[in-house]
Protein backbone atom coordinates (compact mmCIF):
# COMPACT_ATOMS: atom_id res chain seq x y z
CA UNK A 1 0.00 0.00 0.00
CA UNK A 2 2.85 2.89 0.90
CA UNK A 3 4.03 2.17 -2.95
CA UNK A 4 0.20 2.91 -4.27
CA UNK A 5 -0.62 -0.49 -4.98
CA UNK A 6 -4.30 -1.81 -4.08
CA UNK A 7 -3.39 -4.89 -2.07
CA UNK A 8 -6.44 -7.42 -1.56
CA UNK A 9 -5.62 -11.21 -0.03
CA UNK A 10 -8.60 -13.90 -0.89
CA UNK A 11 -8.63 -17.48 0.24
CA UNK A 12 -6.58 -19.15 2.59
CA UNK A 13 -4.87 -16.93 5.43
CA UNK A 14 -2.93 -19.13 7.91
CA UNK A 15 -0.03 -17.10 8.89
CA UNK A 16 -1.09 -16.08 12.20
CA UNK A 17 -3.85 -14.56 13.83
CA UNK A 18 -3.12 -14.15 17.45
CA UNK A 19 -4.25 -10.61 17.33
CA UNK A 20 -5.48 -8.33 14.39
CA UNK A 21 -2.09 -7.02 14.24
CA UNK A 22 -1.41 -10.51 12.75
CA UNK A 23 -4.01 -10.24 10.08
CA UNK A 24 -4.28 -9.59 6.52
CA UNK A 25 -5.60 -6.27 6.98
CA UNK A 26 -3.07 -5.46 9.47
CA UNK A 27 -0.12 -6.38 7.48
CA UNK A 28 -0.88 -4.18 4.34
CA UNK A 29 -4.11 -5.52 2.66
CA UNK A 30 -7.36 -3.51 1.89
CA UNK A 31 -8.92 -6.31 2.00
CA UNK A 32 -9.34 -10.11 3.18
CA UNK A 33 -11.96 -12.34 2.22
CA UNK A 34 -11.80 -15.74 3.21
CA UNK A 35 -10.36 -17.94 6.59
CA UNK A 36 -7.81 -17.21 9.34
CA UNK A 37 -7.07 -21.23 10.08
CA UNK A 38 -6.11 -24.53 8.40
CA UNK A 39 -8.30 -27.29 8.01
CA UNK A 40 -11.38 -25.56 7.42
CA UNK A 41 -14.40 -27.40 5.89
CA UNK A 42 -14.72 -25.98 2.01
CA UNK A 43 -18.57 -26.25 2.41
CA UNK A 44 -19.31 -25.46 6.10
CA UNK A 45 -16.61 -23.21 6.95
CA UNK A 46 -16.09 -24.54 10.47
CA UNK A 47 -12.32 -25.17 11.52
CA UNK A 48 -11.28 -28.74 11.81
CA UNK A 49 -9.10 -30.13 15.16
CA UNK A 50 -9.21 -33.62 13.55
CA UNK A 51 -11.26 -34.52 16.33
CA UNK A 52 -14.06 -31.77 16.33
CA UNK A 53 -15.73 -28.73 15.06
CA UNK A 54 -14.23 -25.63 16.73
CA UNK A 55 -16.21 -22.78 14.98
CA UNK A 56 -17.37 -21.08 12.13
CA UNK A 57 -13.95 -19.27 10.64
CA UNK A 58 -15.14 -17.09 6.91
CA UNK A 59 -14.73 -13.26 6.44
CA UNK A 60 -14.75 -10.52 4.94
CA UNK A 61 -11.81 -7.77 6.46
CA UNK A 62 -11.02 -4.08 5.62
CA UNK A 63 -9.30 -1.07 7.34
CA UNK A 64 -11.98 1.24 8.12
CA UNK A 65 -11.16 5.29 7.82
CA UNK A 66 -10.01 4.87 11.95
CA UNK A 67 -7.43 3.00 10.98
CA UNK A 68 -9.48 -0.34 12.85
CA UNK A 69 -10.00 -3.81 11.19
CA UNK A 70 -13.60 -4.19 10.19
CA UNK A 71 -14.33 -7.45 10.80
CA UNK A 72 -17.49 -9.47 8.87
CA UNK A 73 -18.38 -12.79 9.32
CA UNK A 74 -19.96 -14.19 6.62
CA UNK A 75 -22.47 -16.53 7.71
CA UNK A 76 -23.91 -16.86 4.30
CA UNK A 77 -21.28 -18.54 3.09
CA UNK A 78 -21.88 -21.68 4.58
CA UNK A 79 -22.57 -24.37 2.28
CA UNK A 80 -21.35 -22.88 -0.87
CA UNK A 81 -17.80 -24.56 -1.78
CA UNK A 82 -15.19 -22.62 -1.03
CA UNK A 83 -13.27 -22.40 -4.12
CA UNK A 84 -16.42 -20.78 -6.04
CA UNK A 85 -16.57 -18.12 -3.99
CA UNK A 86 -13.10 -17.38 -4.02
CA UNK A 87 -13.15 -17.70 -7.36
CA UNK A 88 -16.16 -14.82 -7.43
CA UNK A 89 -14.38 -12.51 -5.15
CA UNK A 90 -11.00 -12.38 -6.92
CA UNK A 91 -12.79 -11.93 -10.45
CA UNK A 92 -14.31 -8.92 -8.71
CA UNK A 93 -11.53 -7.69 -7.20
CA UNK A 94 -9.96 -7.48 -10.49
CA UNK A 95 -12.84 -6.44 -12.59
CA UNK A 96 -13.39 -3.14 -10.02
CA UNK A 97 -9.83 -2.19 -9.58
CA UNK A 98 -8.56 1.02 -10.58
CA UNK A 99 -6.73 0.80 -13.18
CA UNK A 100 -4.39 4.08 -12.51
CA UNK A 101 -3.33 2.42 -9.46
CA UNK A 102 -0.70 -1.23 -9.54
CA UNK A 103 -2.87 -4.34 -8.01
CA UNK A 104 -1.32 -6.86 -5.81
CA UNK A 105 -3.53 -9.82 -5.68
CA UNK A 106 -2.41 -12.72 -3.37
CA UNK A 107 -4.82 -15.39 -4.06
CA UNK A 108 -3.63 -18.56 -1.55
CA UNK A 109 -6.24 -21.51 -2.37
CA UNK A 110 -7.59 -24.28 0.36
CA UNK A 111 -7.49 -26.84 -2.78
CA UNK A 112 -6.11 -29.33 -2.84
CA UNK A 113 -5.78 -29.09 1.17
CA UNK A 114 -7.55 -31.18 3.76
CA UNK A 115 -9.99 -31.44 4.30
CA UNK A 116 -10.59 -33.18 0.91
CA UNK A 117 -14.09 -32.34 -0.32
CA UNK A 118 -15.18 -31.15 -3.70
CA UNK A 119 -18.58 -30.86 -5.86
CA UNK A 120 -19.90 -33.84 -7.47
CA UNK A 121 -19.46 -32.26 -11.21
CA UNK A 122 -15.50 -32.41 -10.91
CA UNK A 123 -15.69 -35.76 -9.16
CA UNK A 124 -17.96 -37.12 -11.33
CA UNK A 125 -15.61 -36.26 -13.81
CA UNK A 126 -13.35 -38.87 -13.14
CA UNK A 127 -16.12 -41.43 -12.73
CA UNK A 128 -14.62 -44.98 -14.96
CA UNK A 129 -11.52 -43.26 -15.58
CA UNK A 130 -10.04 -43.61 -11.74
CA UNK A 131 -11.19 -46.38 -9.65
CA UNK A 132 -9.19 -45.43 -6.02
CA UNK A 133 -11.90 -42.88 -4.78
CA UNK A 134 -9.08 -40.90 -3.12
CA UNK A 135 -7.28 -40.15 -6.27
CA UNK A 136 -10.33 -39.18 -7.62
CA UNK A 137 -10.86 -36.86 -4.85
CA UNK A 138 -8.05 -35.17 -5.22
CA UNK A 139 -7.63 -35.05 -9.18
CA UNK A 140 -11.53 -33.45 -8.88
CA UNK A 141 -9.97 -31.04 -6.50
CA UNK A 142 -7.32 -30.25 -8.60
CA UNK A 143 -9.72 -29.73 -11.51
CA UNK A 144 -11.69 -27.06 -9.73
CA UNK A 145 -8.20 -25.02 -8.96
CA UNK A 146 -7.64 -25.67 -12.63
CA UNK A 147 -11.01 -23.62 -13.65
CA UNK A 148 -10.67 -21.13 -11.05
CA UNK A 149 -6.79 -19.89 -12.11
CA UNK A 150 -8.25 -20.16 -15.92
CA UNK A 151 -10.99 -17.65 -14.74
CA UNK A 152 -8.48 -15.47 -13.11
CA UNK A 153 -6.27 -15.38 -16.18
CA UNK A 154 -9.62 -14.84 -18.20
CA UNK A 155 -10.57 -11.41 -16.06
CA UNK A 156 -7.11 -10.40 -16.11
CA UNK A 157 -6.89 -10.69 -20.13
CA UNK A 158 -10.51 -9.41 -20.46
CA UNK A 159 -10.07 -5.87 -18.22
CA UNK A 160 -6.62 -5.37 -19.91
CA UNK A 161 -4.39 -6.12 -16.64
CA UNK A 162 -2.77 -9.44 -18.09
CA UNK A 163 -0.07 -7.88 -19.98
CA UNK A 164 1.18 -6.17 -17.30
CA UNK A 165 0.52 -9.08 -14.56
CA UNK A 166 3.57 -11.31 -13.19
CA UNK A 167 1.78 -14.32 -12.37
CA UNK A 168 3.24 -16.68 -9.49
CA UNK A 169 1.92 -19.97 -8.81
CA UNK A 170 2.63 -22.09 -5.91
CA UNK A 171 1.69 -24.55 -3.17
CA UNK A 172 2.63 -25.18 0.41
CA UNK A 173 2.27 -28.85 1.50
CA UNK A 174 -0.04 -30.26 -1.36
CA UNK A 175 -3.02 -32.36 -0.97
CA UNK A 176 -3.24 -34.12 2.53
CA UNK A 177 -5.89 -36.88 1.72
CA UNK A 178 -6.80 -37.84 5.47
CA UNK A 179 -11.07 -37.85 5.74
CA UNK A 180 -11.88 -37.79 2.16
CA UNK A 181 -15.54 -37.63 1.15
Amino acid sequence: RKLGYSVHGIGKWHLGHCSWDHTPTKRGFDSFYGYFNGATDYYTKMMNSFTGDLGFDFRYNTIGSDGRVDDEVLWSANTTYSTYLYTQQAKQVISSHDQSKPLFLYLPMQNPHFPAEVPSEYYDMYEGVVKDETRRTLLAMVSALDDTVKTVVDTLKDTGLWENTVFIFFADNGGMLAGSR
